[in-house]
């Protein structure tokens, strides 16, 4: 990926890919300027490495849809804060699906404050999560 040009889609879902295969992901992700949709669903990475996900987000200009669902043991609230901190200075990506993890009322309020800045994001999936009505008057 670090050098390829011509891949734009890269799904890793379910691979038991693990905190290495996610961070040396997240570092190539830093530095190729040609895939556009990441999938990295199932694949139970930890807290660290959804952050340093994040990180690679604010370098990134290219991803337009990334696919983060069901990573039960890492996406909570702090991902939360690490992923929505990178979407204010990251103004390409568009989709973003968190559906099935373990995001609740103040997870959200972040990302809320993010949609009021950043216009370019079109979907946020936060299904099967611990939102709660305070979650859903939030957004």
């Amino acid at each position: 990926m670090k050098q390829n040009s011509s891949i734009k889609t890269i799904s890793l879902a379910q691979n038991k890919i693990g905190d290495t295969g996610a961070i040396a992901f997240a570092e190539a992700l830093k530095i190729n300027c040609t895939v556009q949709y990441i999938f990295l669903g199932k694949n139970f990475i930890s807290l660290k490495v959804a952050m340093i996900i994040g990180e690679a987000l604010k370098q990134n200009r290219t991803v337009k849809k990334m696919c983060l669902k069901q990573n039960l043991n890492a996406i909570g609230d702090e991902s939360c804060n690490a992923i929505a901190k990178a979407l204010e200075e990251n103004n390409v990506v568009r989709e973003i699906n968190l559906k099935g993890n373990r995001i609740n009322a103040n997870g959200v309020r972040r990302f809320s404050n993010v949609l009021k800045m950043n216009l370019i994001i079109q979907k946020i999936n936060l299904e099967t999560n611990r939102l709660g009505w305070e979650g859903v008057i939030a957004i």
